[in-house]
């Protein structure tokens, strides 16, 4: 199993949301001063109804980093590189 701090979502990843296919770019990790957890920033790639959204890193069972009720990654890794990703989508 990998290491947490690899699994860990990173600022300018791209992560597909399993359920909804949905991609987004990691904008980064915050300290939520409510709930003492950090949570996880990130923006959609397509146009959508919010700018950005943010998630529980760990420790909920809808996390980021947690399953979905079939067992698969809540969210995915697509790309350690948004610029380059996008690149890449261009040339396809």
């Amino acid at each position: 199993m990998a290491d947490i701090f690899d699994r860990m979502p990173k600022q300018g990843e791209v992560w597909r949301h399993t359920k909804t296919g949905g991609l987004y770019v990691i904008e980064g990790a915050s300290f939520n001063s409510v709930t003492d957890k950090v949570d996880v920033l990130y923006k959609p790639v397509e146009a959508c109804e919010f700018s950005f959204f943010t998630r529980q890193m760990l420790g909920h069972e809808k996390a980021f980093l947690s399953q979905n009720e079939d067992g698969q990654p809540r969210f995915q890794r697509v790309a350690y590189d948004y610029r380059k990703w996008l690149l890449s989508q261009a040339g396809a």
